[in-house]
């Protein structure tokens, strides 16, 4: 992602004048990654919880309307640790590679350079930061469009099924004895 006021562009030796946007530069070996995207809700910036802040902590798990209207159901996962143990033994199974991460925003008016490696799969502009995306980028090793379909079992036991409008009230943050949440 570069600035146009901190990049020079040559094309058959004639320089390339008066950018208008940020140039984006993507590798094509992304190409040969499927990514699945999740919402993650997390504690973000909390480092404590304490019930000053319980609302804004609240606040801060719900998930925003311009997810919620993405489809009329969601699949809320109690379990995501066992989620994710069950995703990378199937991707171990069929003998692909995976890297899995929170995906991280960045300010595309001021960042200026390069991700390294295949941190650019977990990057984001910040306009989608509600979008509290956690990716796994599977590597079959095969470019193309055509989607990824592999099994990981039932996860009836560690996920349950919900209207997307109600997916805001099934949830609850509740303080132990000791005044923590």
């Amino acid at each position: 992602w570069l600035q146009p006021n901190q990049v020079q562009i040559l094309v058959n030796g004639h320089v390339i004048e008066r950018l208008v946007y940020p140039v984006s530069i993507q590798m094509n070996r992304h190409e040969e990654k499927n990514v699945f995207c999740v919402y993650a809700a997390h504690s973000g910036e909390f480092e404590a919880i304490s019930s000053e802040n319980l609302s804004e902590f609240r606040k801060q798990l719900e998930i925003p309307a311009e997810c919620l209207n993405l489809g009329g159901y969601a699949v809320f996962i109690k379990q995501p640790k066992e989620f994710i143990s069950r995703m990378e033994k199937a991707v171990i199974k069929n003998g692909f590679g995976l890297k899995a991460s929170l995906v991280e925003y960045y300010d595309p008016e001021s960042f200026h350079g390069y991700f390294a490696e295949d941190a650019a799969i977990f990057r984001k502009r910040k306009e989608y930061d509600y979008q509290k995306e956690y990716r796994f980028a599977i590597e079959t090793g095969l470019a193309g469009e055509s989607p990824l379909i592999m099994g990981i079992g039932s996860i009836k036991d560690i996920a349950f099924l919900c209207e997307s409008s109600e997916v805001n009230n099934v949830f609850a943050v509740d303080f132990l004895d000791d005044d923590r949440a």
